[in-house]
């Protein structure tokens, strides 16, 4: 069985799981339909007072009905429909695990929004709130979503256009960031290949909750939180609807390096871009493209910057300009 998996039901019969955790386990639960079953007809009545033998024998029956399937994929029910795949998914087994702790055997149903690669998507939540989703981007939420809480998961970048609702904040979680507002409209880009959350406010108010301090933000500001050292900083903008022109299908780039502008092009392109040498990763782009057609694009970026491309089938490669080349280019700009 998948060591992580096994890992975090250890850690969920023992009760030192944390809700992230429990909510990975939910999750990947609600992708194998046989241990849905298992769980369901061993553990209704009887998960919250087994003992240390029992919690083994659960654990090496788990292994059974795991083992068995090891060989294919799991993945959750979803259809397509403008260009976004919606998945609800109903955690029979899954709530199980919630009922430990909230004594509640509701089951519960979630709701998962998911943006595809080299696609935008958008979505009305129940409570009118507008969000669109950039690119490989998705977001989660619960049955409780406008009853008890308005609260949502991002996974990537997405655009919220908040419903005013003073008594019930709208509260979005993205990697170690809590960001909540009560009506407003901001951008948060949180993507799990990359080191930084960065929440961009067009109007209204937002806090900020990093797990060191609590910010809180004004229009036209980003704040840029670096995942790695656990800092966030306030950075001013002259107009902050530009800085989030993937709304309005440009790419912009603030002394980003050769590698971020590549990583962007990749998900909205749908491609595989590659680098003829480790060096010119590091190369700073500045500027705004509109987001037309692929050779455009390139070709802009070749124009504005000492290096070429060559598309071959359905992958880019980028490389640095010979010295002399690169002369001749700069003084032709």
């Amino acid at each position: 069985m998948n060591k992580r998996i096994e890992k975090l039901f250890q850690k969920y019969l023992s009760d030192v799981a944390s809700e992230q955790e429990k909510r990975e386990l939910n999750n990947w639960i609600a992708s194998n339909k046989e241990l849905q079953s298992w769980l369901e007809a061993q553990l209704y009545d009887s998960a919250d007072s087994m003992n240390e033998e029992q919690q083994k024998r659960m654990l090496e029956n788990i292994h059974r009905v795991i083992d068995k399937q090891e060989s294919k994929t799991f993945i959750l029910p979803s259809w397509v429909k403008s260009a976004a795949a919606v998945i609800l998914v109903l955690i029979t087994a899954g709530s199980l695990f919630f009922a430990l702790t909230n004594r509640d055997n509701t089951p519960t149903l979630y709701s998962k929004v998911e943006a595809m690669r080299g696609q935008k998507s958008s979505i009305t939540l129940p409570d009118g709130t507008s969000v669109i989703l950039n690119s490989e981007s998705s977001i989660m939420y619960g049955t409780d979503y406008n009853n008890s809480n308005r609260t949502v998961e991002l996974q990537g970048e997405a655009y919220f256009d908040v419903k005013q609702n003073q008594t019930l904040p709208f509260t979005v979680k993205a990697g170690d960031l809590s960001i909540t507002a009560k009506g407003t409209a901001f951008n948060v880009r949180a993507y799990l290949d990359e080191n930084y959350i960065s929440t961009t406010l067009t109007e209204g108010k937002v806090e900020i909750k990093t797990p060191n301090e609590t910010m809180h933000m004004l229009p036209n500001e980003r704040v840029e939180y670096n995942s790695q050292n656990k800092t966030a900083s306030t950075i001013k903008l002259e107009n902050a609807i530009l800085s989030v022109g993937w709304l309005n299908d440009q790419l912009s780039f603030e002394s980003a390096t050769l590698a971020e502008v590549a990583n962007n092009l990749s998900r909205a392109y749908n491609i595989v871009i590659e680098f003829s040498s480790e060096s010119i990763k590091e190369q700073r782009y500045t500027g705004r493209i509109d987001n037309n057609s692929l050779h455009s694009v390139l070709r802009i970026l070749s124009l504005t910057s000492p290096v070429e491309y060559k598309i071959i089938g359905d992958k880019v490669i980028l490389y640095e300009l010979p010295d002399e080349i690169k002369f001749f280019s700069t003084k032709k700009k």
